[in-house]
């Protein structure tokens, strides 16, 4: 019996604004104070939880390659 792929787990909308946040700041704790209701000592461990899953680590890598590939584009485009 052939084995299927994991299944690629869908993230929460607070995950996602989370994921968007991190992108934007590269700062988890304010990214979490952001989106969700907690306080700075809860932050750091949420945000710390959150970048350990790993469905959320690998958005958070599909963002920053994204990204890279916008800014490379406007930099080509620039340069021209």
């Amino acid at each position: 019996m052939k084995e299927s792929a994991p299944k690629q787990r869908k993230l929460t909308r607070k995950q996602e604004a989370f994921v968007e946040e991190y992108v934007t700041s590269r700062n988890g704790t304010q990214s979490i104070l952001k989106v969700y209701d907690a306080n700075e000592n809860s932050a750091r461990a949420m945000a710390a939880e959150n970048l350990q899953k790993p469905y959320i680590a690998e958005a958070v890598d599909k963002r920053f390659q994204e990204g890279q590939e916008v800014f490379k584009e406007k930099s080509y485009k620039a340069a021209q």
